[in-house]
């Protein structure tokens, strides 16, 4: 599936007939804002057998954008690490950050330390860090972080999966 430059998608499949494509609904925290059931039908044929119909939207309805959210084996538990877009006019946002193993259950990581803030400006982009300390060796979360100023925003699901180790690094000394 490829899109091209206004966010028409170019379905191409092998065999003719009747397809359904479709899109989540919230995705890395943008909204889809068409269409409304998030999926087309698409007909393909033998003479015609690409279809540029397919018109998906999202949209960062909150002005805030959030981008390579990365976990790592770090000391002491898994440091996720993300980064923000923020508009002209929109607040700095700080998050709440929740985990689960199912998708279904979702545990609170901050509510004691109150929200997670930005570490690093750049303009309009702002640079997160937080340590999962209860975060256990190979296993596979999803977190999901939470604007705390509008609670009803929510970034993710975004999958870590934490290494079974730590990298070491050892370095002889070597004297002449």
């Amino acid at each position: 599936v490829y899109t091209d430059l206004d966010g028409k998608y170019l379905v191409t499949l092998p065999k003719p007939g009747s397809y359904t494509v479709s899109t989540p609904s919230v995705f890395g925290g943008f909204q889809l804002a068409w269409p409304s059931g998030g999926s087309y039908s698409v007909g393909l044929t033998l003479v015609n057998p690409e279809n540029l119909s397919a018109d998906f939207s999202y949209v960062a309805s909150t002005g805030v954008a959030v981008f390579n959210f990365a976990g790592t084996a770090a000391a002491g538990g898994v440091e996720l690490r993300w980064q923000t877009y923020v508009s002209t006019g929109t607040p700095v946002p700080a998050f709440h950050i929740y985990r689960s193993t199912d998708g279904v259950t979702w545990t609170p990581l901050t509510a004691d330390g109150g929200p997670v803030g930005p570490l690093t400006f750049d303009g309009d982009f702002q640079g997160f860090a937080f340590t999962d300390t209860s975060a256990e060796r190979g296993a596979t979360y999803l977190y999901r972080l939470v604007d705390a100023q509008m609670p009803d925003t929510i970034y993710g699901p975004f999958t870590v999966t934490v290494p079974n180790k730590t990298m070491r690094v050892f370095l002889p000394l070597v004297r002449r």
